[in-house]
């Protein structure tokens, strides 16, 4: 009988245990209040940074700030260059 370790069909270890990590920090910054609606534009404004080349989404207050901790919500999130927004980090002005 020959050992052979296991593929995984998905990712890595580590790639599930960040994706795990994103999935309950999002969920932890999402309002219970949040509706349906609500929650549908901001699948589509993801879905729209995805098809502009160089663009992503930034959560215009972090959710994991020093300062101050947003939510994820619409009206916080905005339209923003990869380049800008990986200088602005994790800053709230």
């Amino acid at each position: 009988m020959s050992k052979r370790k296991k593929k995984s069909k998905n990712k890595s270890v580590w790639g599930r245990a960040r994706g795990a990590c994103w999935k309950k920090r999002f969920k932890n910054h999402t309002p219970k209040w949040l509706t349906r609606e609500e929650k549908d534009a901001m699948v589509s404004l993801y879905r729209h940074s995805r098809s502009i080349e160089g663009m992503t989404i930034d959560h215009i207050i972090p959710l994991n700030g020093e300062r101050v901790s947003g939510l994820h919500t619409l009206n916080n999130l905005q339209l923003m260059d990869l380049n800008s927004n990986l200088a602005k980090g994790n800053e709230y002005e």
